[in-house]
């Protein structure tokens, strides 16, 4: 009975081994601080299936390692694990056209021209 137990105990020790490195095989680590942007998965109105990306929200408050507080302003502050969460990337969403006799919008930042050359031999 002892052997077996051993050879129990000895197989699935290398089993859940296996099982976790194949799990976390391209798992990335997240780290976020206080005040960074982020959104959050959450279920929406439509149920717990109905997971949608709420926010902007910011990072309020470090918990443990994968777990964050989380204000995501009128929708209150939520304790999320960092499995839910991803940093919030701001997009653009127009773009203007300024003439240079326009006074109104004061110093404007234009990028500088880039030349690329190609030789061709």
């Amino acid at each position: 009975m002892k052997e077996a137990s051993q050879f129990a105990a000895d197989h699935t020790s290398k089993a859940q081994a296996g099982y976790v490195s194949r799990y976390n095989l391209r798992a990335r680590p997240k780290q976020f601080f206080e005040g960074d942007q982020i959104v959050v998965l959450a279920p929406d109105a439509g149920g717990k299936l109905c997971n949608k990306w709420q926010g902007p929200g910011t990072i309020q408050e470090f918990r443990s390692a994968n777990s964050y507080l989380v204000n995501l302003g009128e929708g209150g502050t939520r304790h999320v694990h960092a499995n839910k969460i991803r940093r919030f990337v701001a997009r653009v969403s127009g773009c203007s056209v300024v003439n240079e006799c326009d006074s109104d919008f004061k110093r404007i930042v234009t990028p500088a021209d880039m030349v690329v050359s190609v030789n061709v031999n």
